[in-house]
């Protein structure tokens, strides 16, 4: 609307850059969209992957090994099936960076900076107190176990905090 309150009538011409505007933003969300869904699914198929691996893994190999073998093959899968999740999904980051428009969700970087670190500072603290004083009752595994339960959680409590800080 102009000032008067009247309507303005566009003209053929900005019609059709309008059309052409439109068709480019539906085109990028497609193309996000196609994105997002083998990105999601590969996701999903590599850490089933994982889980499926992990328990083949305990009930056919892992009696038959070491502590420090069964640690070993534990570690590198991990560390494979991350890498993969970063490959896969750093190139997401890139290729769709966050669009900077009214009405998206501006990052607190500073919030979510200083939660990270106060949630790393007690994890460390959890994870260096567990293994002086209580680690010694348990066996390797039951150790890994309580130590990746503890990231869990504090990862999950670190989203929860980050998320409330946000508003």
């Amino acid at each position: 609307m102009n000032p008067s309150g009247r309507r303005k009538r566009l003209k053929n011409k900005d019609k059709i850059n309008l059309q052409l505007i439109d068709e480019r933003y539906m085109m990028v969300d497609v193309e996000r969209r196609k994105a997002l869904l083998w990105r999601s699914v590969a996701s999903i198929i590599l850490l089933f992957g994982l889980m499926i691996f992990m328990v083949c893994w305990v009930l056919l190999a892992s009696p038959d090994m070491s502590n420090a073998v069964n640690a070993a093959v534990t570690l590198i899968a991990v560390l494979v099936a991350v890498g993969a999740l970063i490959s896969i999904w750093i190139t997401w980051s890139i290729s769709f960076p966050v669009p900077v428009q009214p009405g998206y969700y501006h990052s607190n970087r500073k919030i979510r900076a200083v939660t990270a670190g106060v949630c790393l500072i007690i994890w460390a603290v959890f994870g260096i107190m567990w293994i002086i004083f209580f680690s010694g009752d348990y066996s390797i595994f039951q150790n890994t176990g309580i130590l990746l339960a503890a990231t869990v959680v504090i990862l999950g409590v670190g989203w929860v905090a980050s998320e409330i800080g946000r508003h």
